[in-house]
């Protein structure tokens, strides 16, 4: 009698480069083991982050599709280690993130206009305008 290995034991056994081959062609199950075995490599890098107003699940979110970035772009040709590859994609990843939040948080004070500026019709500063009202 022959018993079924669970399907992680199949990716176990093999080499990170052997199991992103099989993702890049089309495994989910492959995919699923990776995200399982570089989930803990993600919140460590998660948790060195952090942002005003940003949740921490969003950190680590942004740390997963950056793992999964890597997936998709690893060249076993051309990078030595998958998981340098990957640790590399997962903080480019939240960082751009992170700095993309930065600027949307000031994008309210970069769009502004000043109420002393004097750049409307009348050529008073807005300041007088409204306290003319």
């Amino acid at each position: 009698m022959i018993t079924k290995l669970p399907k992680d034991s199949l990716y176990q056994e093999m080499q990170d480069n052997e199991i992103i081959d099989l993702i890049q062609s089309g495994d989910s199950n492959a995919l699923e083991f990776i995200i399982n075995k570089y989930n803990d490599i993600v919140n460590i890098k998660a948790s060195k982050f952090f942002a005003t107003g940003v949740e921490r699940e969003d950190i680590v979110q942004e740390g997963l599709i950056g793992l999964y970035k890597a997936t998709k772009s690893y060249d076993t040709s051309k990078q030595n280690s998958f998981k340098n590859f990957a640790n590399l994609c997962i903080e480019r990843q939240i960082s751009s993130f992170l700095r993309n939040i930065a600027r949307e948080k000031h994008k309210v004070l970069n769009n502004s206009i000043s109420l002393d500026s004097t750049t409307n019709s009348v050529g008073r500063p807005l300041t007088e305008l409204i306290l003319d009202d």
